[in-house]
C-alpha cells in the first residue's frame, strides 16, 4: 500500500484544485454557493461567485445590466473581485429583479415613518388657546414684542416676588410628531405621471387615522429600474398634516 504524505494532501486541497480549474480555463468560471434572496415586495437579489485568469479577466465578467444566466428577469447591479495569487481573479456579481415567472406581481407593502422635529414654541397649534395666549391675553408669564406683538419668551418667575419658578420658562421650543406613510410596490410600467405629488390626496391601503383637521399629503414617488425596463420598483410616500391641516390654496388640485 503506498502512502501520501501530509504535504501532498495540502496540495490538494480544494483552493489548489480550483486554481487549477481556472488557470487551466480560459473563460469566467462560476463558483459553488450562488445564494438567491426573495423580498416581501418580490425583489430578487442573486449572489453569484466567479473565478478566471486575472489576465482578460474584467472582460468576461457581465456588464452591468445584463441578464442572469438562468434567472430572467434579474440583471446585473454591480460586481467586484480580488486579484489573487498565481494570476487569478475572484469575485461575486450580483443581479436583481423579479423571477420565478411570476404570473402576478406579489402585493404592495406598506409603512408608517414617525419621526419627532424641533419647532418654535408659537407656532404649537394650541399655543393661544393653552401655552402663551396673545400679546393682549398674555398666559403664563409670555413676553410679547410692545409694537408687534410677536413672542419672544416667557418669563423665569411667576409671582412678582419671584419666589416661584415659572414652569414655562425657557420654553422655546416643542417636539412636533411628523408621520408618513408609504407604499413600495413591484410593477412591469413605471408610473405615467406624478402630478399628484405635493397636492392633499388620500393616502392607499390601510392609513391610520388622522386627528380631526389633520389631512394627507401626497408626497414624491422613487422609481428604480431593476431591470432593462422590464420590472421597476416604486415607492411613493404620503405626508401627514398638523391638526391644522395642510392648506388648501397652496396644496389644492
Amino acid at each position: 500500500m503506498r502512502a501520501y504524505s501530509s504535504k501532498r494532501g495540502a496540495n490538494s486541497s480544494p483552493h489548489k484544485i480550483m486554481a487549477s480549474i481556472l488557470l487551466g480555463s480560459s473563460s469566467l468560471v462560476w463558483m459553488p454557493g450562488e445564494k438567491v434572496q426573495v423580498a416581501k415586495n418580490g425583489l430578487v437579489t442573486i449572489t453569484s461567485p466567479f473565478g478566471c485568469r486575472f489576465a482578460g479577466g474584467v472582460s468576461l465578467i457581465p456588464a452591468p445590466g445584463s441578464e442572469h444566466r438562468n434567472y430572467t428577469g434579474t440583471y446585473c447591479e454591480s460586481y467586484e473581485f480580488t486579484r489573487e495569487e498565481g494570476d487569478l481573479m475572484i469575485g461575486i456579481v450580483t443581479y436583481s429583479g423579479i423571477t420565478f415567472q411570476f404570473d402576478s406581481l406579489p402585493a404592495p407593502i406598506y409603512s408608517l415613518l414617525q419621526s419627532l422635529t424641533n419647532e418654535p414654541i408659537d407656532s404649537h397649534p394650541k399655543f393661544i388657546e393653552r401655552i402663551g395666549g396673545t400679546s393682549k391675553n398674555r398666559l403664563h408669564g409670555a413676553v410679547f414684542d410692545d409694537q408687534t406683538g410677536i413672542f419672544k419668551s416667557f418669563k423665569p418667575w411667576s409671582d412678582m416676588a419671584m419666589t416661584v419658578p415659572n414652569p414655562k420658562a425657557g420654553n422655546s421650543e416643542y417636539l412636533n410628531a411628523t408621520m408618513v406613510w408609504r407604499k413600495n410596490w413591484m410593477s412591469r410600467v413605471k408610473p405615467s405621471s406624478v402630478a399628484s405629488s405635493g397636492k392633499i390626496g388620500t393616502p392607499e391601503g390601510p392609513a391610520p387615522a388622522l386627528k380631526p383637521g389633520a389631512n394627507w399629503l401626497v408626497g414624491p414617488y422613487t422609481v428604480v429600474d431593476r431591470g432593462l425596463g422590464q420590472i421597476y420598483e416604486i415607492t411613493l410616500d404620503w405626508l401627514a398634516s398638523s391638526m391644522n391641516g395642510w392648506d388648501p390654496d397652496v396644496y389644492g388640485p
